[in-house]
């Protein structure tokens, strides 16, 4: 590495601190979310990979040979934070996924990133919801109907249980649809 002496722990590389990665020999990591890997001759910044939801990932060897799928957020805080204490997971305090300075991520609990997401408006419901079956649409055309047109009909009709049409009318489901149109 040009001549300089290397520290285990830490390395200055490329205008940058790196620090050494628990449990991931060879493996540096940036504040700001660079991941460095010295396996080979020469330090070179790893590319990561964008899942679709906008977190990032990559794949690192740990100190058997294995290849291990590893969220950059997590990363960054084992490294400057430490382990999650036992029930924490992390939190990206402004919403975005993508954005894994450290300042930006925390450990917290389950419903702390709930809140989170509900906060920033990120939390899926309605038609963001990956199981969601019914479209607003649907709900203000159930809305309207309610009543006149029997359960079990309109469930047939939107291929859902007349439970699902019950709790959609009467806003049990489906808060996020406010005005009947």
């Amino acid at each position: 590495m040009s001549g300089k002496k290397m520290n285990p722990t830490r390395i200055e590389w490329a205008d940058n601190t790196w620090n050494l990665i628990p449990r991931f020999p060879g493996y540096y990591v940036t504040k700001e979310g660079k991941v460095l890997s010295t396996a080979c001759n020469e330090p070179r910044i790893m590319k990561q990979i964008a899942k679709k939801t906008g977190y990032r990932y990559l794949f690192l060897y740990d100190g058997h040979g294995r290849s291990v799928k590893k969220y950059v957020h997590h990363l960054i805080l084992v490294t400057f934070v430490g382990d999650a204490p036992g029930g924490m997971e992390c939190r990206h305090l402004d919403g975005n996924p993508s954005n894994n300075r450290l300042e930006n991520l925390a450990w917290g609990t389950k419903q702390e990133n709930s809140d989170d997401k509900g906060r920033h408006g990120t939390f899926p419901t309605g038609e963001r919801s990956g199981t969601h079956k019914l479209t607003e649409a649907n709900v203000r055309e159930i809305r309207r109907t309610y009543g006149a047109i029997p359960l079990r009909e309109m469930a047939s009709k939107y291929g859902v249980s007349h439970t699902a049409i019950r709790r959609a009318a009467m806003g049990m489901k489906w808060a996020c649809v406010k005005d009947v149109a």
